[in-house]
């Protein structure tokens, strides 16, 4: 009989002898990298870019434990009982560790575990502190310290219940050290204001409080909002990411957490029953933050997975949806209110299943994928079996609902009618291919378009006295900037992308009007897509204003790393142009990104 192969998947990737020690091999843990187990396949090991990147962070990470081994001082074991047990995975009375199955891998030796930032005006990079410490699972999931720990048993019984301390140095069972809150902290003033700036909260509902525990009880997510954090400041003091130097510490870190957010996608998988749904809002939120990463920490070359990922929300939010026959028939709502909002979901999800917390939570995510979704349309067109997304979009948010205004500032049949413009070009391009496009039905569609928007520009003009608060006045801002960037990108549906046409240069003409008093009035960056579309189209006489909206860098401000690589498709609009003869009909974004070899989501 042939001999059994061994060893964890870690070990066999690094063609290293491994001793099958479980749950974590000792050659792992004195490296001080994950162990992957002995079960299942890692999703990272396909033998393709992910898998090298993997690699590098594993060869990098057991360089840096050989030097730190190497330089340890004698007290550090003393010292040890001091440290905060911040890098243990979740307490075991977390909604995580209740219903989770057994692991092959203990998260408290997870690289993830320790996401830090050091403090001061200079920011080195996430240090890794990770007291290394044996757990088992038992039956149930639940985590249990093993032998080699030299805690008694009355400490194990006590896991995860408060303890009332007497010294500074005192042990405490909570599973974060204070750094990595500070790090939260920070995710929850900084970036969740920039993701919904709209989003408003009193002290009669739910606050923030379900996004906060469902950092805290999921690592992964937790750690990815770590991360983020840490990769923002870190741009306020170097600048841009995109022209760091390859391979930091927080490119490693970047590179193991997504590996890991895939990993926890791949256990929530095995959900099934009544916590089925509770899995599917972890699983949205940890699909939404590995998009956020590529929106965050934007690194040419390596932009382009948040396609897949998109795809992969698609697919969830289809496996939980409740089927025709289940969902409940109710009259379209004449007004519009948070019960109203939270219907129409009901409508197609089991939000009943959830806490309430969870429904937050579960509405936030939602909104936030189909915000990218919408944008990813217009970056670049309708993706393969769009059609069940499409529809779901539509009966969630239309013109009786205000979820989108509430968060992201734009009105919620604004962004659906960006999403028809999008259905009608796929039309269009599909009409063509057959040979059966037919101009007059294509002018009737989009006349029906043409008219809404026109319709909400002369209900904003009409209100506008109505504006009262910052908010408001910011969120006509955005609908301003919005309404005029869909009707241009109606009118090159329509008629082609022929810069010199008269509806097109008057598209052109108010959507940079739009966007340079935004620019000059609002606290929150210009969108992408309104801006690529304008700039794509621009005549030369207006590249210089096009170029202007992209502010010089400053010291201490946030790099808009986004809006300079959205003119770098827009130059290259412009190049292409310069090569053509006069009145061809010029490239547009699209194949710009292609010429350029991304895929950029203008959003």
């Amino acid at each position: 009989m042939p001999r059994k192969s061994t060893g964890c998947w870690t070990c066999k990737a690094r063609k290293k002898r491994c001793d099958d020690v479980r749950p974590t091999c000792s050659s792992c843990a004195l490296r001080s990298i994950k162990c992957y187990g002995y079960d299942k396949k890692p999703e990272w090991m396909d033998g393709g870019p992910l898998e090298k990147e993997m690699m590098l962070a594993i060869k990098m990470r057991t360089k840096e434990s050989y030097r730190q081994r190497r330089t340890k001082r004698p007290q550090a074991r003393s010292d040890f009982s001091s440290q905060d047990m911040s890098t243990t995975s979740p307490s075991p009375l977390t909604p995580a560790a209740l219903y989770s199955p057994p692991l092959p891998w203990s998260p408290a030796e997870s690289s993830m575990n320790a996401s830090h930032v050091t403090s001061g005006s200079h920011l080195r990079g996430i240090q890794s502190t990770i007291p290394q410490r044996m757990f088992s699972y038992d039956k149930d999931g639940r985590r249990s310290i093993s032998s080699t720990d030299n805690y008694d048993e009355k400490s194990r019984r006590d896991m995860g219940t408060p303890q009332s301390t007497t010294t500074a140095t005192s042990e405490s069972w909570f599973p974060y050290s204070e750094q990595e809150l500070n790090m939260v902290m920070y995710y929850l003033d900084h970036i969740f204001p920039r993701i919904y700036p709209f989003f408003k909260y009193s002290a009669a509902d739910n606050g923030r409080g379900w996004l906060l525990n469902l950092l805290l009880r999921t690592r992964p997510i937790c750690a990815a909002a770590i991360c983020l954090s840490a990769c923002d400041q870190k741009q306020f003091v170097v600048g841009a990411l995109s022209d760091a130097p390859q391979n930091d510490d927080l490119e490693i870190r970047h590179i193991e957490i997504v590996a890991d957010l895939r990993d926890h996608l791949g256990r929530l998988s095995e959900k099934t029953g009544a916590h089925r749904m509770a899995a599917a809002v972890e699983a949205l939120a940890c699909i939404m933050h590995l998009i956020l990463f590529e929106l965050w920490i934007p690194r040419k070359g390596i932009m382009n997975d948040w396609v897949m990922h998109l795809e992969a929300a698609s697919a969830l939010l289809s496996s939980v949806a409740l089927p025709e026959s289940e969902r409940m028939i109710t009259d379209s709502p004449a007004s519009v209110n948070s019960e109203v909002a939270e219907n129409e979901i009901a409508r197609s999800f089991p939000i009943h299943l959830l806490s309430e917390g969870d429904k937050s939570a579960f509405e936030y995510y939602l909104s936030l994928y189909t915000w990218t979704f919408i944008t990813s349309t217009v970056s670049l067109g309708l993706m393969p079996n769009s059609e069940q997304a499409v529809a779901r979009i539509k009966s969630i948010f239309h013109k009786d609902q205000s979820k989108l205004r509430g968060v992201l500032g734009c009105e919620d049949w604004i962004m659906t009618t960006l999403l028809d413009i999008a259905v009608l070009k796929d039309w269009k391009q599909k009409m063509q291919s057959a040979g059966t496009l037919s101009l007059r039905e294509l002018s009737r569609r989009a006349d029906i378009l043409d008219e809404r928007l026109g319709d909400g520009i002369r209900a904003m003009a009409a209100t506008e006295s109505n504006a009262r608060t910052f908010n408001e006045k910011q969120q006509r801002i955005i609908n301003n900037t919005m309404i005029h960037g869909s009707l241009l990108f109606l009118s090159a549906v329509t008629s082609g992308f022929f810069p010199n046409l008269p509806e097109i240069r008057q598209g052109v003409a108010n959507t940079l009007e739009a966007l340079e008093y935004m620019r000059e009035n609002s606290s929150i960056n210009i969108p992408s897509w309104p801006y690529c579309v304008a700039g794509c189209l621009a005549q030369e006489s207006q590249y210089s204003r096009i170029r202007a909206l992209l502010p010089p860098p400053r010291k201490d401000t946030h790099p808009l790393v986004l809006t300079r690589w959205t003119l770098d498709i827009i130059e290259e609009c412009w190049r292409v142009r310069a090569s053509q003869a006069d009145g061809m009909e010029t490239c547009d974004w699209v194949t710009a990104m292609g010429r350029l070899g991304t895929r950029l989501l203008l959003a």
